[in-house]
């Protein structure tokens, strides 16, 4: 009888899950968990709900709970090959915490469902599960295509050298997709045996597998795949010209700036190459590359600006201040944010840089997946890091502001 004059009350806290803001959301969860014997139920159930929020919330209910019964009916209720809940599942068997570890290493080796299979080996590579390592070696022979790709991710996440041989037969498969993560994942592993094989992938008719190729050969660190990367800079594909780019400033070798240049300044794609080779450039610190990073930065070829942005900082040229003091009245608050790290490098050099950090202190951008990065955080840290006189005085009025509310009294840069 208890169990139905609570039943209502699970039912509506259930129903609060769909509309609830972060604080009511946690307070929801907790009050479900409070009363796990007769939430249980009703959460289950909840698990088929079309609604994809609350279904979602359900199974982080129950992944609170904690009880590794919970486990496959969560598995089986948010593992969908499209990947829509893989980040809801993830975030549920997180909850699970270490009771869900071992369970789901029984789930990847001897389940009837190919898609549970599969979602077990993406979490025991997401939590780098190690104890799965020998179970994720079988599961190399799973009858699902779907599976083994995500084993083989699984592997290359939990850096495992014994997948290396499997790995390297993988890049042969017919399937794009296995060749992909078998690429990506010799890249994690870095092991010497995979570099002729990748740059043999380099030539792999589909694109995302050179992409993930010319990645690997980047983390493998042996300077013997730069020439075959810098003609790759040439390729049809922006993504696979960006990662080689990319990877050819991990190698550190100068005979990638040339070519690199050559990229920035005539690289027709929408802009990702650019940056990335913008960004590979700052890597090298070869001074060479000043003038034409300042060049495409003032061109506008390059929509994100970011890559040219740090890579400026990274060279420390004195010639980039005038261009990064200018880009702090940019529209875009993430290269404001970006134009004052590099400035952080010229502190001591020209007086025009703490004048301009200054000015950036009542700046009330924001950006960042939660638009939670403030520009004027940014300048905050970079003065109080300078720790002269002068900022310290601008950060002391600054605060006197916030506390006062006063109009803001901007400065421009001279």
């Amino acid at each position: 009888m208890k169990h139905h004059e609570e039943e209502p009350r699970i039912s509506d806290l259930i129903r609060k899950l769909k509309t609830a803001n972060r604080q009511t959301f946690d307070e929801t969860i907790a009050a479900l968990v409070e009363r796990s014997d007769q939430a249980i139920e009703p959460l289950l159930r909840t698990l088929s709900s079309p609604h994809r929020h609350i279904k979602s919330y359900a199974a982080l209910a129950l992944g609170k709970i904690g009880d590794p019964r919970l486990l496959r009916p969560v598995m089986q209720a948010l593992s969908d090959p499209s990947g829509e809940y893989e980040n809801s599942l993830l975030n549920a068997l997180h909850y699970f915490g270490e009771a869900a570890r071992l369970p789901l290493i029984d789930l990847l080796a001897s389940d009837s469902d190919a898609g549970i299979r599969a979602s077990a080996a993406t979490a025991l590579g997401m939590f780098k599960e190690t104890r799965a390592a020998d179970a994720l070696l079988r599961a190399l022979d799973d009858p699902e295509k779907r599976v083994q790709i995500e084993v083989v991710t699984a592997l290359g996440r939990l850096q495992e050298v014994r997948a290396v041989d499997p790995l390297l037969i993988a890049l042969n498969d017919e399937c794009a997709w296995m060749r992909c993560e078998a690429a990506w994942a010799l890249g994690q592993i870095r092991d010497g045996r995979a570099l002729e094989p990748l740059m043999w992938t380099l030539h792999d008719p589909d694109s995302f597998v050179r992409d993930k190729a010319a990645f690997a050969l980047g983390l493998l660190g042996n300077t013997r795949a730069v020439d075959p990367l810098i003609q790759l800079l040439k390729d049809d594909y922006e993504g696979v010209r960006g990662s080689a780019a990319s990877s050819l400033g991990r190698l550190g070798e100068a005979r990638a700036v040339e070519p690199l240049i050559a990229m920035l300044q005539q690289d027709t794609g929408y802009g990702l190459a650019i940056s990335q080779a913008a960004e590979a450039l700052g890597e090298l610190k070869d001074q060479r590359a000043v003038e034409p990073l300042l060049q495409t930065l003032t061109s506008g070829r390059d929509r994100f600006r970011i890559g040219l942005i740090v890579a400026l900082g990274k060279l420390q040229d004195r010639r980039a201040i005038p261009e990064l003091i200018g880009l702090l009245k940019d529209a875009n608050p993430q290269v404001r944010s970006y134009a004052i790290r590099s400035l952080e490098v010229f502190l001591g050099q020209d007086e025009r840089v703490v004048e301009s950090l200054i000015t950036m202190l009542d700046d009330t951008g924001t950006w960042g997946v939660s638009l939670n990065i403030s520009v004027s955080g940014d300048a905050l840290r970079v003065l109080k890091h300078i720790g002269t006189p002068e900022a310290r005085a601008a950060i002391k009025d600054w605060k006197a502001r916030q506390v006062s509310n006063q109009p803001i009294n901007s400065r421009s840069p001279e």
